[in-house]
């Protein structure tokens, strides 16, 4: 198992960090073929085979591939530095590209994203290659989501053993990387949108160990409950009540049927027994009763404050979870933004003062662990009711 000192480190393994920025599909123009002394990583064949092992060619990469685009693009530029150089080029590593030019183009958009915690552990998401899907932003990962699970892994005191409830949980990422590395009691992710919800549900399955249901609780087991209560649901909804739960012991399971993604082994970050929800909740249309209802100790946010509009029922729904304490302490919020325009941001300000909800900005994480450009303002703010 990975410690918190070894979160992000390459543990001296050279292509650690090629093999992170190409799961996570960072841009290949951005990609840094150099180690830290500016010395090419493959000008060998024997270099070259190693990468391909621990990207194109690796297990991972099967099972999960990022999209034959950025697969192409970047075996391209391994051969473009290896020629412009005058490295000698291995057979694998024009087998390779050659493989993936006859394969058919995927025009459904969709694509796998890895994200590394540590060589260790990480987190897969099937995401969309589009910044709008299906009519939400919601099908692909931010990066304020990324800067809030980077603080949550310096910050696990915040959130273990709390029960947790996100706002527009996108598609997962920081609740899975929570999920894994911070323990909570209980985590529930919300959204509006029927397909992020479903796309949460699906991508929690494939992260979670050994996914099965079983008829019986047991200690062992991690509870998925899906909760789409909203009205005007679609039809996606129809199997809203299922319990689903996550078993490590092997006794007697019953192979959950919904896909066939639950036989990825990761290590789980020694966190056990937690409770995983799904809640359709929709800001401008929700009863306080049904906020009342989620008893969420930690409220947390990563890039929703982008939209004018909904900056009000934002405010006014931060407003009712943070004054809906069920434990002893009063429930606080943790709000990541990146800042694209600074009056929306100045506009959000203001809404909390109207709600009379205390906020300060907080310190953002020391490191850096996931690939985002680290130049953007991100904002990074804990809130509390007066």
């Amino acid at each position: 198992m990975a410690t918190d000192s070894e979160v992000g480190v390459s543990e001296n393994r050279p292509y650690y960090n090629v093999q992170t920025q190409f799961f996570s599909m960072v841009l290949v123009k951005n990609v840094k073929f150099e180690d830290e002394n500016r010395h090419f990583l493959f000008g060998t064949p024997q270099q070259q085979a190693d990468l391909l092992n621990m990207t194109v060619k690796s297990s991972l990469c099967q099972r999960f591939p990022p999209s034959l685009a950025h697969q192409l693009s970047f075996l391209k530029a391994m051969l473009k530095k290896c020629e412009e150089n005058g490295f000698d080029i291995c057979d694998d590593l024009y087998e390779s590209y050659a493989s993936l030019i006859g394969m058919a183009q995927d025009n459904n958009h969709v694509c796998f994203k890895t994200y590394f915690l540590s060589p260790n552990m990480h987190i897969t998401l099937e995401e969309s290659t589009q910044m709008i899907s299906h009519g939400t932003t919601g099908l692909c990962t931010w990066q304020a989501a990324k800067y809030l699970a980077e603080w949550a892994v310096e910050n696990k005191a915040h959130l273990k053993n709390r029960h947790i409830l996100e706002l527009g949980s996108g598609l997962g990422f920081t609740g899975l990387v929570i999920c894994k590395w911070c323990c909570p009691a209980k985590y529930t992710f919300t959204d509006c949108n029927d397909y992020v919800l479903h796309a949460i549900e699906k991508n929690v399955a494939m992260n979670l160990k050994s996914l099965k249901v079983e008829t019986e609780e047991k200690a062992c087991c991690h509870c998925i409950k899906i909760d789409h209560s909203s009205k005007n649901n679609s039809d996606m909804d129809k199997d809203s009540d299922k319990c689903f739960k996550i078993c490590s012991s092997g006794q007697n399971p019953i192979e959950y049927s919904g896909n066939h993604l639950s036989d990825i082994e990761q290590d789980s970050g020694g966190c056990r027994g937690f409770s995983t929800y799904f809640k359709k909740l929709d800001w401008e249309n929700f009863t306080k009763q049904e906020i009342t209802g989620l008893k969420s100790e930690v409220i947390l946010a990563a890039d929703v404050v982008y939209d004018d509009r909904l900056l009000g029922p934002l405010g006014q729904v931060l407003s009712c979870l943070l004054s809906s304490s069920s434990s002893v302490s009063s429930p606080v919020a943790f709000i990541s933004s990146t800042v694209r325009n600074e009056a929306t941001f100045n506009r959000f300000i203001e809404v909390l003062d109207e709600k009379s909800i205390s906020w300060n900005e907080l310190e953002g994480p020391s490191r850096s662990i996931f690939h985002y450009d680290k130049e953007v303002c991100i904002k990074l703010m804990k809130l509390s009711c007066h």
